[in-house]
């Protein structure tokens, strides 16, 4: 039997977080330190691990994979964030957005019309065009919902409430 030797273009693209992400012919994995593929699924895009974590797409829909080659999820969503923040990633499912975090599991039994990236310990979540604000354990801050609203920075957001804007604080009152 004879040895039929093949090139195949390789491209390394990014590394980071202590693995490398390659294309293949247009498909993509990564190689870790060792240079062992992580997953034997070859996947059609990639991103950066961050958090320990690298969102992958495949068949249009997404996941995320760790260093050892295992999925964060049985489930595929439509889509998710390309990174962790505050550990957790938005994902998205029929339409709808919630959080995935580093145990497998979803934040919230609700999912919203719309949410955003944590930022100090809070993410603000929209249904029904209202807004409020939902913490890592997954209760909601206030009992009242807003108009509008931004993210914490020192412990406070602004919210606004039948065209007025006010404050809030990490406890639900508003200023």
């Amino acid at each position: 039997m004879r040895k039929v030797s093949i090139e195949v273009p390789l491209e390394f693209l990014d590394y980071s977080d202590g693995v490398a992400k390659i294309n293949v012919n247009g498909k993509f994995n990564f190689v870790n330190n060792n240079g062992k593929l992580l997953s034997e699924q070859w996947f059609d895009d990639g991103d950066d691990f961050n958090e320990g974590f690298a969102k992958v797409e495949l068949n249009e829909k997404y996941n995320f994979i760790d260093k050892s080659g295992n999925y964060l999820s049985k489930q595929w969503f439509d889509y998710c964030d390309y990174d962790f923040n505050e550990g957790f990633a938005r994902v998205t499912l029929n339409g709808k957005w919630n959080y995935i975090g580093k145990n497998v599991k979803v934040l919230s039994d609700q999912w919203f019309d719309n949410c955003l990236r944590f930022h100090e310990d809070f993410a603000a979540v929209k249904v029904y065009d209202k807004w409020n604000f939902i913490d890592k354990n997954g209760n909601i801050l206030s009992k009242l919902w807003f108009d509008d609203c931004g993210a914490f920075y020192g412990g406070f957001a602004m919210v606004q409430l039948i065209g007025e804007w006010k404050t809030i604080d990490k406890n639900g009152k508003l200023f």
